[in-house]
């Protein structure tokens, strides 16, 4: 996510980021969501929206039957193909929705949780159920969010390689079994590299923790790989204590990330082999959902792409150690992600003419290009975010300072929205064999939490903004746009 330097020192990355997630960056949605929402009625029917969330139901119990020994062919399981469409069945899925990282915060009723926020007694799970209701009414289809708790508090394991808290993994469980009746898919990341894995990092490799070693230390020692090959097999074998379904069969998992945003700064060859050993891990458990890198999507100066570094927002993106066709090229990612972020990218690329718009533009088309023409794999925008006051927002929330943001810059990250959003549907609408297809923004959050959240998250989103009546005519549009396709697993080699 969001402030991305290119990365200098592992310490001062630690340090920054650790600094926001405590603070709160690890934004929460809301006890409550406030204020007024958008009128989706001009946008669907009721009844249309109701069709979709009993197909999803119909899907959850045909997990169930899966479970009981049935075979794979009765669940409808979201699946991608060389034509570069996910497709569920026989009708082509596009993918409209929001990122919700840390709902297992919320659906584990966790009494210490980000901003200092309550949720137990039932509060978070109330919380988690009015995000699924508002994303349900507003059209999306699909929610993405941590496998794993995103609070230094409430770590995911104790002792890392011992065993999993088991208040985080049912929290996780009852999201699963809730977001279904909500006919929602979650998109999952078993792991984030800005944070959480740097608790793995010390414990696998703890003399490297905060050296710049730290990446290579983490993709290269078979330690670190064993340790996250155990947090993956936990997840994938688990029964949901709620519907009784193994994770790796359960319909509305719509995908796994191997982890969010990796980057291996001058071990672009540790990296390429960590994505390709643990792809395979990962399928030799669940051969039934969809697996990406979960990577912002940036080029190596010597990329295949033609003109891809030049893509990048700046010089410093070619040394993360990504490189996009190779990182997505392994026969065990099914789909290609990419992050789009106008604002901080801008920050650390200081000496670049940087024109939001027009790089936003060439991004995904360069990116819709290659998984056209070389990966033949669908493309999701799985991140994206614009801040009220673009460049100058980060300096102030550097500074923990909350303000109100002017209707000018509202209108900014509404037209910026605007034309993103605008861009994806074309691709999905397009008789001509475009490859985006879809989008998830950053973070929805309630309007009474406006004034904390901005201290911390200009990205933040709330029902009220006009960023998220985009949001939503993107969605009920794209719910139009189907098409029949072959009943076929799959269409690639």
């Amino acid at each position: 996510m969001r402030p991305t330097p290119p990365r200098a020192r592992a310490r001062a990355r630690e340090a920054t980021r650790s600094r926001a997630l405590a603070t709160g960056a690890i934004a929460t949605i809301a006890a409550t969501i406030g204020a007024r929402a958008v009128d989706v009625d001009s946008y669907f029917s009721r009844s249309e929206s109701s069709a979709f969330v009993r197909a999803s139901v119909e899907r959850s119990r045909a997990g169930r039957t899966l479970a009981s020994g049935r075979a794979r062919e009765s669940v409808p399981f979201v699946r991608a193909t060389s034509n570069g469409t996910f497709a569920v069945g026989c009708e082509s899925r596009n993918v409209a929705g929001m990122n919700f990282y840390p709902l297992v915060e919320f659906a584990g009723e966790f009494a210490r949780a980000s901003f200092g926020f309550d949720h137990g007694d039932g509060r978070g799970r109330a919380a988690a159920r009015d995000v699924f209701k508002l994303a349900r009414e507003s059209g999306m289809t699909t929610i993405r969010a941590w496998a794993f708790s995103v609070n230094p508090a409430v770590p995911t394991w104790v002792r890392v390689g011992e065993r999993h808290r088991e208040d985080v993994l049912r929290g996780l469980d009852w999201a699963l079994a809730e977001a279904a009746k909500h006919g929602l898919d979650l998109l999952l990341a078993f792991g984030d590299y800005w944070h959480t894995t740097a608790e793995i990092v010390r414990e696998c490799a703890p003399e490297d923790a905060e050296t710049e070693d730290a990446d290579r230390a983490f993709f290269s020692r078979e330690s670190c790989r064993e340790l996250f090959k155990w947090h993956v097999r936990t997840i994938l074998t688990r029964n949901n204590t709620f519907t009784g379904v193994t994770y790796s069969t359960t319909p509305n998992v719509f995908g796994w990330n191997l982890m969010n945003e990796p980057r291996c700064r001058g071990c672009d060859d540790a990296l390429q082999d960590w994505i390709d050993d643990m792809a395979a891990y990962v399928k030799a458990f669940d051969s039934n959902h969809m697996l990406t890198v979960g990577e912002e999507g940036f080029y190596a100066h010597d990329s295949s792409s033609e003109g891809g570094a030049a893509a990048n927002p700046a010089a410093w993106a070619a040394t993360t150690g990504q490189d996009f066709i190779r990182n997505h090229a392994s026969k065990h990612i099914d789909f290609a992600t990419i992050h789009v972020w106008r604002d901080n990218w801008a920050v650390y690329s200081p000496n670049v003419r940087f024109n939001a718009q027009r790089f936003t533009r060439n991004w995904i088309a360069t990116h819709e290009r290659d998984c056209r023409t070389k990966l033949r794999k669908p493309l999701l925008i799985e991140e994206f975010g614009a801040a009220p006051g673009g460049v100058r927002a980060l300096s102030r929330v550097s500074r923990g300072v909350s303000r109100t943001a002017s209707f000018l810059e509202e209108r900014d990250v509404e037209d910026y929205y605007r034309a993103l959003l605008s861009q994806v549907y074309r691709s999905i609408a397009s008789d001509d064999g475009k490859f985006v297809r879809g989008a998830l923004f950053w973070g929805m959050f309630p309007e009474d939490h406006r004034g904390v959240v901005d201290a911390y998250d200009p990205y933040a989103v709330y029902p009220s903004d006009g960023a998220f009546a985009q949001a939503t005519r993107f969605a009920k549009s794209v719910r139009r746009v189907v098409r029949s396709m072959s009943c076929e697993e799959d269409g690639r080699d």
